[in-house]
């Protein structure tokens, strides 16, 4: 027969072995709905959509508890469960995985929210699967095609190139000089990569001053970078307040309080960013004083 033109995994009891969170999210969410669940009712369960496992669950807790609830309890208890034990990879997922990588498209299909798969992936104690895209991961590619599409439009495109053009023409000679100069371009990255570090290091620090001590670091890491580039869409200086909302969302999605994940990303957005306004302007104000800018 003809060779595969690509291969779309699912995840769940294919790849990793994620029965016992779905499980544990199931026996979670029944409890704070005021019921227990029977083992053939989690047996139902399994296989099932988020929104659709959890209706089943507020239906048979005769709470009269919302859908829209009882996924987001759902929600938030599998996060959890992910976090606290990540599923391992299933025997043989990895090697195939990696014998197909490069030689065909790979995708990934999960009724898991994108956090938790992307928690999954990240954080399998046997490593992490390459090249499996995930949904946040698509999303900013589509993002980035949508922008680029508008910029067909030509007085959308003028008025762009109005607002960047100028800063451009300053930066590119800078820019040309730099790559010139192959050491130059080696400090440039070893400082990108130890500015990555500290703001990772920062938004642990912040966790863990609210008492967030068992998250993984993988899962901070990857909350961080969708947090980061989601909420700099926004239309603000530094995605100002965006970025606040997303690492937020990204937080909560691991099963963090509402409270304590926006208190944690106010308090590590006031060290990294509001913080530095006063010392960048005093920086500013001192180069154009001795002609450097």
């Amino acid at each position: 027969g003809r060779p595969p033109q690509a291969v779309a995994f699912d995840l769940d009891g294919l790849l990793v072995d994620s029965s016992p969170a779905w499980e544990a999210s199931f026996r979670v969410t029944a409890a704070r709905l005021g019921c227990d669940l029977a083992n053939d009712q989690i047996d139902a369960l399994m296989g099932l959509a988020v929104p659709t496992a959890a209706a089943r669950i507020a239906r048979w807790s005769g709470s009269g508890a919302r859908t829209r609830q009882a996924v987001a309890i759902l929600d938030g208890a599998l996060a959890a469960a992910v976090a606290a034990e990540p599923p391992p990879l299933l025997p043989g997922a990895f090697d195939l995985v990696t014998a197909l990588s490069g030689r065909v498209p790979l995708a990934l299909a999960s009724n898991g929210p994108a956090p938790v798969v992307a928690v999954a992936l990240a954080t399998g104690d046997t490593g992490v699967l390459p090249n499996l895209p995930v949904t946040g991961i698509v999303a900013v590619v589509g993002l980035v095609a949508l922008l680029g599409s508008l910029l067909l439009i030509p007085r959308l495109r003028n008025w762009v190139w109005g607002r960047i053009g100028p800063t451009l023409a300053q930066v590119w000679p800078r820019l040309v000089w730099v790559l010139g100069r192959p050491s130059r371009m080696v400090f440039a990255m070893l400082g990108t990569i130890i500015q990555f570090g500290g703001y990772v290091a920062a938004f642990w620090a912040a966790l863990v001053s609210f008492g967030l001590t068992d998250l993984p670091l993988g899962a901070i890491t990857l909350v961080f970078l969708i947090g980061n580039a989601a909420g700099s869409a926004a239309p603000t200086p530094g995605g100002l307040g965006g970025v606040e909302i997303a690492l937020t969302a990204g937080l909560r999605a691991l099963g963090v309080a509402t409270a304590t994940a926006a208190s944690a990303a106010v308090l590590f957005r006031a060290i990294t960013y509001w913080a530095r306004v006063p010392l960048g302007w005093i920086a500013f104000r001192q180069l154009v004083k001795h002609q450097d800018l």
